[in-house]
C-alpha cells in the first residue's frame, strides 16, 4: 500500500511530468492494498477458528485485527501523503479537507466493508469481488440521486447543473458522507457479529 501510494513520485524521472498514469496506480493500488489487507487478515480469521472457543475472544480478537488493519492503513496514507508533499508531487495549498474527504471515506468504506464480503464469501477473491460490487452499486445509486436532483431543474446546454451550485453541492457532499459511513457502520457491526459466529460455529465442531 505504502509504495502505491508513492507511485506518483515517478512522476520526477519520467518527461512528461503530467502523466496521469502513476496517479491511477496510486489509486488502484492503495485502495486495492486495503481491500487486499483486510480480505487476507478475515480469510485467515476462519482457518484459526477451533482457537476462538468463546464468542467474547472473537470479538477481542475481531477488534484487535481492526485496529490493526486501520493503524496500518492511516499509516500508510500518512507515509505516502508526506513523502509527496515533501518532494514536491503535491502542493501544500492541495492540502484541505475538501480534498481529503473522498480518499479517507473511501478508505473507510473499504476497510469497514470487506471483512464482511470476504467472511460471506469465505475466499479472499470472492470478498474482494462482493466489496467492489457493493461499492459500484452505491456509485450507480449516487449517479442516479445527483441525476433525479439535476432533472428537477433542467438548464441549457452550457449552463451549470442543479447538483454543481454551491449549495447544492454543499448538502450533497454530506449526504454522501452520512450514506458512506452509514454503510460502513453497518458493514463494521455486521462484519463483527460474522466473525463471531464463525468462530462458535468452528468451536461447535471442534468440539464434535
Amino acid at each position: 500500500m505504502t509504495i502505491a501510494g508513492l507511485a506518483p513520485l515517478m512522476k520526477l524521472t519520467l518527461a512528461d511530468k503530467q502523466a496521469d498514469w502513476p496517479d491511477a496506480l496510486a489509486v488502484f493500488g492503495f485502495f486495492g492494498g486495503a481491500g487486499i489487507i483486510t480480505a487476507l487478515s478475515f480469510r485467515t480469521a476462519q482457518r484459526t477458528g477451533s482457537s476462538e472457543s468463546l464468542s467474547q475472544e472473537g470479538k477481542t480478537l475481531w477488534a484487535e485485527k481492526m485496529a490493526v488493519i486501520a493503524v496500518g492503513v492511516v499509516c500508510a496514507g500518512l507515509i505516502a501523503c508526506f513523502a509527496q508533499l515533501a518532494l514536491g508531487t503535491i502542493a501544500w495549498k492541495e492540502v484541505s479537507v475538501q480534498n481529503a474527504f473522498e480518499p479517507v471515506l473511501l478508505s473507510v468504506i473499504i476497510v469497514c466493508s470487506a471483512g464482511f464480503w470476504t467472511l460471506l464469501a469465505r475466499s479472499v477473491i470472492g470478498g474482494l469481488l462482493l466489496t467492489a460490487a457493493a461499492q459500484f452499486v452505491l456509485y450507480l445509486l449516487l449517479v442516479l440521486f445527483a441525476t433525479l436532483i439535476n432533472r428537477m431543474a433542467p438548464v441549457k446546454l452550457g449552463e451549470t447543473n442543479l447538483v454543481h451550485t454551491p449549495e447544492v453541492h454543499a448538502a450533497l457532499s454530506w449526504f454522501v458522507g452520512g450514506s458512506g459511513l452509514s454503510y460502513a457502520a453497518v458493514m463494521l457491526w455486521a462484519g463483527r457479529k460474522r466473525f463471531v459466529t464463525v468462530a462458535v460455529t468452528h468451536e461447535g465442531h471442534a468440539d464434535h
